[in-house]
């Protein structure tokens, strides 16, 4: 998609995401802009934002302090949980959406590109480091590692997000969790966002 700026020049869609990480001063708003407004009826808790964004808790509840400091999101708790949603009465809200509707969904792009992938058996994403946009992947499966780098690629040019790829081959996976030290039993004790699989598909030691 190319929209066009003051200019009159042509604006590509993937340039879309740095100009708003520079506009709103916070990736880990961004994404949870992202999330909000794809589902703007949704109610979030915070875990489920901190997951499904992959931020760091303090930096998710942080953003969550802004938008709701600007009216932007409403909070209520139930039991010991606090939840979240977009207030669709906003009056910026109908401008927030056109923006943040516009804007690539690295993730999603991601699921769908790797599901065309033959002989992946989990894909999932570690949590990233704090305000970067880089994306870390990790693939395991008997795939080439050069395939799964060539589609990231040419992702990371359409979202303008920088992916890190991590393959592991079935065999390889399971050798490392054998181990009592090693990086894949790192991983295992880190949080994950599944693309494509679950836990109970991860290959067993």
């Amino acid at each position: 998609m190319v929209t066009p700026n003051a200019g009159g020049e042509p604006r590509t869609a993937t340039s879309l995401r740095s100009m708003a990480d520079a506009l709103f001063a916070s990736p880990t708003l961004v994404d949870l802009c992202l999330l909000l407004f794809r589902d703007p009826g949704r109610r979030f808790y915070v875990n489920e934002l901190v997951k499904e964004s992959g931020r760091f808790p303090r930096s998710v509840q942080l953003a969550l302090g802004k938008l709701e400091t600007a009216g932007l999101v409403s909070s209520e708790k139930q039991a010991n949980a606090k939840f979240y949603r977009l207030d669709i009465d906003h009056p910026f809200f109908p401008h927030l959406s056109a923006i943040f509707r516009s804007i690539p969904d690295v993730r999603s792009l991601l699921r769908q590109a790797l599901a065309t992938v033959d002989g992946i058996v989990v894909a999932f994403l570690r949590p990233e480091e704090p305000e970067t946009r880089e994306v870390p992947l990790v693939v395991v499966g008997n795939v080439e590692r050069s395939d799964v780098e060539r589609l990231a690629r040419t992702l990371a040019e359409q979202t303008d997000q920088a992916i890190q790829v991590e393959v592991f081959s079935v065999d390889d996976w399971r050798r490392q969790a054998r181990r009592e030290r090693s990086y894949v039993r790192w991983l295992l004790e880190e949080p994950r966002e599944y693309l494509i699989g679950d836990d109970t598909q991860l290959p067993r030691a």
